[in-house]
């Protein structure tokens, strides 16, 4: 009887070893606008939203941070706090692509959507020029 609860608890500890780190968000979240892989942050709360990149270290590659609004709306951001440019791109609830703009280091411009936005995700500079072909199809 001992070694079947052993193997008992040992599969159990297999199985939440496994399901734990996607409930507590260990693993970043991808999004998949018209299916090109990105690795995200969330900005989820209002306050993440406010902070955005700010005091942040500068993108590479596919990572970026994802902004999700309660509804489609209009969606203006800017770049105050962040040491390096980023590109931003709108998108609706599903993930097509409404623009996508430029904003420099340190800039308090607003950019915004040009429509309502779901969605609004912040690349490094230049990221969505080049991706534009294969976002808008």
């Amino acid at each position: 009887m001992n070694k079947l609860n052993l193997i008992l608890a040992l599969l159990l500890v297999l199985i939440f070893a496994l399901i734990l780190p996607g409930l507590f968000g260990d693993r970043k979240p991808e999004a998949v606008p018209e299916g090109i892989r990105i690795e995200l942050e969330q900005a989820n709360t209002p306050e993440a939203q406010l902070k955005g990149l700010s005091g942040h270290v500068p993108l590479v590659g596919v990572k970026g941070m994802l902004f999700e609004f309660e509804f489609p709306q209009a969606v203006c951001m800017w770049n105050k706090d962040v040491d390096f440019p980023v590109s931003v791109g709108f998108f609706d609830e599903k993930w097509r692509l409404l623009n996508a703009e430029e904003m420099a280091a340190h800039s308090e411009k607003k950019t915004c959507s040009k429509v309502a936005a779901k969605y609004a995700i912040e690349m490094r500079a230049g990221w969505f020029d080049l991706k534009r072909k294969e976002i808008v199809k």
